[in-house]
């Protein structure tokens, strides 16, 4: 297996840490979301980048790394609802969740015809936005937390803006 699968993998590997480290409250936990999420974002980046220069596109490739960026980017806003974070969330989560089921489905239909269907420039986009609006969620409830914490009358007059 080449490295950028393998980065790819490590991505599919680090989301269930992303959910723990989002869903588990202790002191900043948010903060250390953010660096796994940010970290396994990087991996989508670099493992693009590596095949394409290196010349290391595989069909597995193409295949599994629209899976392990639905995944990490899933389990953040699965997360999110959990956490009740956001008003509308979870409308964001559903059309979100809907749009990949099409997507994916229509993956398989070619797949099934012998047809691998790599990601296009709207989708690498759609995910860059997806992941940007993710680390900026994070880090602004890591913020609010780290205020409440550190500073309870600089959080107090901020905590209507979340």
């Amino acid at each position: 297996m080449n490295i950028p699968n393998r980065l790819t993998l490590l991505r599919m590997i680090m989301t269930p840490l992303l959910l723990l480290l989002l869903l588990w409250p202790f002191p900043l936990h948010d903060f250390a979301a953010l660096a796994v999420f940010a970290l396994a974002s990087l991996t989508d980046l670099l493992d693009g980048q590596l095949a394409r220069r290196r010349g290391l596109v595989t069909d597995f490739g193409k295949f599994l790394d629209p899976i392990a960026d639905k995944m990490l980017t899933t389990a953040a806003l699965i997360g999110f609802v959990a956490l009740g974070r956001g008003y509308g969330i979870a409308w964001v989560v559903f059309f979100t969740l809907a749009r990949e089921f099409a997507v994916a489905s229509v993956r398989m239909l070619a797949a099934a015809s012998g047809v691998v269907i790599a990601a296009d420039g709207f989708g690498k986009a759609k995910t860059v936005c997806q992941m940007t609006a993710i680390m900026l969620t994070l880090f602004a409830y890591g913020l609010a937390d780290a205020l409440a914490r550190f500073a309870p009358a600089a959080a107090a007059a901020g905590a209507g803006a979340l």
